[in-house]
């Protein structure tokens, strides 16, 4: 790589990002192959924790919802904290990105009645594992197992997120650390 796009690379403000969401809660009578009518929904998904971190630096930014709320469903400080880096970013990386983390941001944003960040560039880490390898799976964590990187966070799975839904601090708590574990 030349001099200059080496240069050029260290002036970027790459931000990495991970989120989670709880769940959208809804009236089924089925599992399988649901299409789920809008009231059917008694309640939507919104964003439990984030975790960022600027490549090149050691310090991870996180945001997680206290318990209280998580009982309201009240997402707006800590999105107001994720939007004030993404509004810095040049570069936003995350893996399922484009599909679901920046959509999901850009939703609650707006709910929120926050602007839109200033424009940035995405990488989409699942989308370049796709096009150029040939993992038998493509989750972060199952590449990370085969490339001798540092693995999730161990959690309860499904019990953990209806305990962060129902706001459990320490589910809470245990969801941010599960999602800086990812940046």
């Amino acid at each position: 790589m030349p001099k200059n796009s080496i240069d050029e690379l260290f002036r970027l403000k790459i931000l990495i990002i991970d989120i989670e969401t709880a769940p959208i809660l809804g009236f089924v009578w089925d599992v399988w192959n649901q299409n789920i009518n809008p009231a059917q929904v008694i309640s939507e998904w919104f964003c439990l924790t984030w975790s960022a971190k600027w490549l090149f630096e050691n310090k991870v930014y996180s945001g997680r919802l206290t318990g209280k709320e998580a009982l309201r469903q009240d997402d707006k400080r800590i999105m107001k904290g994720i939007w004030a880096l993404l509004n810095e970013a040049d570069v936003v990386i995350a893996h399922n990105g484009d599909k679901f983390d920046l959509p999901r941001l850009n939703t609650r944003f707006i709910v929120h009645k926050l602007d839109p960040p200033l424009p940035y560039q995405s990488i989409d880490t699942l989308k370049t594992i796709r096009k150029q390898f040939a993992f038998s799976h493509n989750k972060l964590d199952f590449v990370n197992q085969i490339l001798n990187l540092p693995r999730k966070q161990p959690n309860d799975g499904q019990e953990m997120w209806n305990k962060c839904y129902q706001g459990d601090e320490k589910a809470l708590k245990e969801i941010e650390i599960h999602t800086t574990k990812h940046v």
